[in-house]
């Protein structure tokens, strides 16, 4: 049974010990200044108890920062490029603000705050995922019964403004593939009007290009971290393993690239697996200067180009989506929507031909 109790102390004001046995069948008690505090508190505890949010109070002293470690030992199911960001952001935002305060200090005040201050120095999409490392720990600490609710709740975090994706034109392509290096062509070609993503040409193989049907195997990819490459890394969702058609026109420069290498289709100059900021640094910023075009034009920006060149062509978008490898084809409608005006168009065209084609004579 809960209840309130009434502190005689010589020399000193009384205070009131609240008491509660709790769901572990041992009794925990709080000590108040006031009487209505301590009422309120075992009204509060009794109350978790039957909406069954009750923890022990002594898990919640536990410091953040050592749950932390606890938490991270135990979380699986990451990518290692996406391991190693999270360790960056973790030790540089996330555990000098908490790593010292016991979890059931933390407050949704002290955590608006936080993320208020983080908003002032870091990209909102950043200030996103550094967030998400705080209230996945605090989530779990909640589900291991450290704490009865996570302070993350309600917190509004800086909008992620989405870029448009931007489109060359064949032309444009063309005046970078002269400009960059001759070795980088095919490369370029391929990326313009296959579509696709840095990591699963840099770790594309011979074997997963064939030639005789003109199919490209997407099955692996190359990740980057802390500067060194590492090949046959899985795919980033289930849907990016996928099959693309091959042009006419790429097929004789990818036999030849093939036939320059061994392990990788497009390996660095030096025969190494390629590397992203080299590349951007000594080819692409280069050519895109020689060629006299926006600087801020980005090797991905090849790959919303080929999206381009498909509709241009008359591409259904659920073909668009499995030649992109987009988990869903709200993506594909999502990003590039705004390209398929066509599409309404061609549906009336069609009622008409087919309108006409019921008519007598």
């Amino acid at each position: 049974m809960a209840h309130v109790q009434r502190r005689k102390r010589a020399g000193r004001r009384d205070d009131w010990l609240a008491s509660y046995v709790g769901t572990d069948n041992k009794r925990h008690s709080k000590v108040f200044q006031k009487k209505i505090d301590a009422e309120r508190f075992v009204v509060e505890m009794e109350s978790r108890k039957l909406r069954g949010i009750w923890t022990n109070p002594e898990h919640g002293k536990e410091l953040f920062g050592k749950w932390l470690d606890e938490w991270w030992e135990t979380t699986t199911n990451l990518r290692p490029s996406s391991r190693a960001r999270d360790e960056s952001y973790m030790e540089k935002h996330v555990r000098p603000r908490f790593g010292d305060v016991p979890l059931a200090k933390i407050s949704q005040v002290d955590v608006r705050a936080w993320v208020a201050g983080l908003s002032k120095k870091r990209r909102p999409a950043t200030v996103h995922l550094i967030y998400q490392i705080l209230a996945r720990a605090l989530d779990a600490a909640v589900d291991g019964g450290m704490i009865p609710l996570s302070p993350c709740r309600n917190i509004s975090l800086p909008k992620i403004e989405q870029g448009e994706p931007r489109f060359l034109t064949p032309e444009q392509v063309n005046l970078i593939v002269r400009s960059a290096h001759h070795y980088y062509g095919t490369l370029i070609l391929t990326a313009a009007y296959l579509g696709p993503r840095w990591g699963e040409l840099a770790g594309l193989r011979p074997k997963n290009v064939d030639i005789l049907h003109r199919k490209l195997h997407i099955v692996e990819q190359a990740t980057e971290l802390r500067g060194m490459v590492t090949l046959g890394s899985p795919l980033k969702t289930p849907a990016s393993r996928r099959i693309i058609t091959i042009p006419k026109f790429l097929v004789p420069l990818l036999e030849e690239q093939i036939g320059r290498n061994n392990e990788l289709v497009f390996p660095s100059r030096d025969g190494l697996p390629m590397r992203r900021t080299n590349f951007r640094r000594r080819t692409w910023a280069a050519a895109l200067e020689k060629a006299e075009l926006d600087a801020t034009i980005r090797f991905h920006d090849l790959r919303h180009t080929s999206v381009a060149f498909a509709i241009a062509r008359g591409a259904h978008p659920k073909a668009i989506q499995e030649r992109m490898g987009h988990s869903s084809i709200n993506t594909t409608l999502n990003v590039y929507g705004g390209l398929f005006p066509r599409l309404e168009e061609a549906i009336a065209e069609g009622l008409d031909d087919l309108y006409a084609s019921s008519q007598p004579g």
